[in-house]
């Protein structure tokens, strides 16, 4: 979809990944009694926090970890340790936010059925009608829009990820995901529909913050804003419905 202009700059910061633990595996010929077991589970159950332990994974992970401070090896028993460093302990508790988010809605009126605009509401095709349109990277077995398809568009200073969740010729409705990393997580939805002279596409934007920077970007996501966005995109897929080209920008 036409990448929205970004309302504001804003210097984007990407989340810090959380560190693996590394598991060393128990041998099948060492006995395992319950103590050790025990020791195991509690270590794991501190490890991952508030995680539960009900799921069989987890309790496969508990048998097959050694703590840090394991104990000391018995008699005539070898010692079993972590494979390198130790696992670095997680960040802190989970984090739950009421969420920073605008929603924009508007109607577009278009000047030819929803079986002739459907087609153009792909990452393919809209190098057809949108001068400049170019993402780098599409994942799909059509080549084309589909369910499931992925695309890439340029950004400054970090690309965002589009995803197509819903993509619904018959009902003329397209549902896609937009994650730009350490901005905004965005929902966009696009419903065709019937309507004197052509149809109508009924359009929502929902930005929701990722960080600082997002806050930013919801806050300048105004109305005003987007029915500028809305009404520019409405009349570049017009001119291309009427002339077969793209609507070149003006000079200057």
């Amino acid at each position: 979809m036409p990448a929205a202009p970004t309302p504001g700059t804003a210097k984007t910061f990407l989340a810090r990944p959380i560190p693996m633990a590394i598991m060393a595996v128990i041998s099948p010929f060492k006995r395992v009694d319950e103590k050790e077991v025990s020791a195991q589970t509690n270590w794991h159950s501190s490890y991952v926090g508030a995680r539960s332990l009900t799921s069989p994974s987890w309790h496969l992970d508990a048998l097959n970890r050694k703590s840090h401070d394991a104990r000391p090896a018995r008699d005539g028993e070898e010692s079993c340790s972590f494979a390198g460093n130790p696992p670095a302990p997680l960040p802190g508790p989970m984090k739950i936010v009421k969420p920073v988010r605008a929603t924009r809605s508007y109607t577009q009126r278009l000047v030819a059925d929803p079986t002739a605009v459907f087609p153009l509401l792909c990452p393919v095709r809209e190098a057809d009608w949108i001068e400049g349109w170019d993402p780098p990277w599409v994942a799909s077995s059509s080549g084309f829009a589909e369910p499931d398809c992925v695309f890439i568009t340029s950004a400054e200073p970090v690309d965002a990820v589009w995803y197509i969740t819903r993509h619904e010729p018959a009902t003329g409705f397209v549902e896609m995901l937009k994650i730009t990393p350490g901005v905004t997580a965005c929902r966009l939805t696009i419903q065709l529909r019937p309507a004197p002279g052509g149809s109508e596409a009924a359009i929502t934007y929902s930005h929701t913050s990722l960080g600082p920077d997002g806050d930013a970007f919801v806050a300048l996501f105004t109305e005003e804003f987007y029915r500028k966005f809305m009404q520019d995109w409405e009349s570049r897929i017009n001119y291309y419905l009427r002339h077969g080209t793209a609507l070149k920008a003006a000079p200057g």
